[in-house]
């Protein structure tokens, strides 16, 4: 039977956003300011405050932290970069991967999931607005229609969370939108739209 432990550990942050991230022994949070930082090896209750490396494409704040095949992912408002095992003795073992960096941001963390080998998240772009978005490599590739940002547009993004499921075969990304009061739904088979009303 599963225990939960308190981190007491002072160098753990006192403040993190969505997410964490298991790679080659290390844990990582993220903070609201983009700084990513790993616990000891193989100990989630201990923490080096020497381990961190920052996200730093832009002066962004942070949104959410996830791993896509072996790397890091660090998504702040409106840049997202990623992060491979270097293997670096002293501080983080983390360096960035410069090719890999993208200028579309995350609207809200709690959007962000995880699927079988990819990432789905509401995205945002300074130019163009908020869309979802998915990984196709390390390249972010828009799944949403005008009408879905239009939708996502109207939310102020203060009340979201989002989810997988996969009943009868089929997977879907949902996300619920609090402040506009509507659950949109994309199934991966089909490559549509769906909105979903639940029953209270």
């Amino acid at each position: 039977m599963a225990t939960l432990t308190e981190v007491t550990d002072t160098d753990y942050p006192s403040e993190t956003v969505p997410g964490i991230v298991y790679l080659d022994g290390t844990y990582y949070v993220m903070t609201p300011a983009g700084r990513i930082v790993g616990s000891e090896i193989n100990d989630p209750t201990s923490w080096d405050a020497l381990n961190f490396i920052q996200c730093q494409a832009e002066t962004d704040s942070g949104k959410a932290i996830a791993r896509l095949a072996n790397y890091v992912v660090g998504f702040s408002e409106y840049t997202t970069e990623f992060f491979y095992n270097a293997g670096n003795p002293t501080g983080s073992p983390l360096l960035p991967m410069m090719s890999a960096q993208t200028n579309v941001g995350c609207a809200n963390g709690m959007s962000v999931v995880n699927t079988e080998n990819t990432i789905l998240w509401v995205g945002q772009t300074r130019t163009y607005g908020r869309g979802v978005y998915m990984f196709n490599g390390t390249n972010p590739q828009k799944v949403s229609t005008p009408f879905i940002d239009r939708i996502l547009m109207a939310d102020d993004m203060t009340d979201v969370f989002a989810f997988g499921v996969k009943p009868a075969g089929h997977s879907f990304y949902v996300l619920v939108l609090g402040t506009v009061d509507r659950t949109l739904v994309y199934d991966f088979t089909t490559q549509e739209w769906h909105e979903w009303d639940f029953c209270e």
